[in-house]
């Protein structure tokens, strides 16, 4: 018995010594943002930073903390960029595994300043959302037309102009979570290259895809 309360004790201390540690913090607080020691499958760091607008209403939101490997498939910076018609955003994300290697606060080109593209992408009437061929012209980064539905109450049909990695992982997409419009695609995201290749006619979706946003909450407000 001994032996193994030694054990234990023994790896607790290694546990503690080797646990990686984030910086974690959320908007305003972000100016001084502590360390805090991952646990769980959240061990990767990341800082995120996020300019969006959502029916006129413009903010930038910055976070930092520990989120799960699915949450950053790769080291390094990933900027998204979408207009959903009634919510545009672009957000960068930084994701690294040494200790306090988050501490940096990213910048991201204005959502509203983004140059428009040659890309044009059908999307829905903002107060229906049951008539989706309105013409919207990609800016930026946006090179895909995407589709799908999302859980709002009532769920509603989102078409729009997104950059690629939209399309990628849904666990990517926690860099979203202050668009309150994106919680959860009950169908789709689906995506395509060509203008107007978006019509719910011409693009089939997939099932549910959960996208599990503001994972990063649980870690920040713990």
């Amino acid at each position: 018995m001994k032996l193994m309360w030694t054990l234990s004790i023994a790896w607790s201390l290694c546990y503690a010594a080797t646990a990686l540690q984030c910086h974690n913090c959320s908007d305003s607080a972000c100016s001084s943002a502590p360390l805090q020691t991952c646990s769980g499958s959240n061990q990767r760091c990341i800082s995120a930073s996020l300019d969006s607008s959502v029916s006129g209403s413009s903010a930038v939101s910055v976070f930092k903390g520990c989120v799960a490997d699915s949450t950053c498939l790769t080291t390094g910076t990933l900027t998204i960029s979408a207009n959903l018609g009634h919510g545009t955003g672009i957000a960068a994300s930084y994701c690294c595994n040494t200790d306090g290697c988050n501490a940096a606060t990213l910048t991201v080109p204005s959502a509203s300043a983004q140059t428009a593209n040659e890309l044009k992408c059908f999307t829905c009437d903002e107060q229906t959302a049951t008539i989706c061929n309105v013409s919207l012209t990609c800016v930026g980064l946006q090179d895909r037309c995407v589709n799908g539905t999302v859980s709002t109450d009532p769920a509603k049909n989102t078409h729009g102009c997104v950059s690629s990695d939209f399309c990628g992982s849904a666990a990517r997409l926690s860099v979203f979570a202050p668009l309150a419009s994106l919680a959860s695609f009950t169908r789709g995201p689906a995506c395509c290259d060509k203008s107007y290749c978006n019509s719910a006619s011409t693009l089939s979706l997939g099932g549910a895809v959960p996208l599990a946003l503001w994972v990063v909450t649980v870690t920040l407000t713990s």
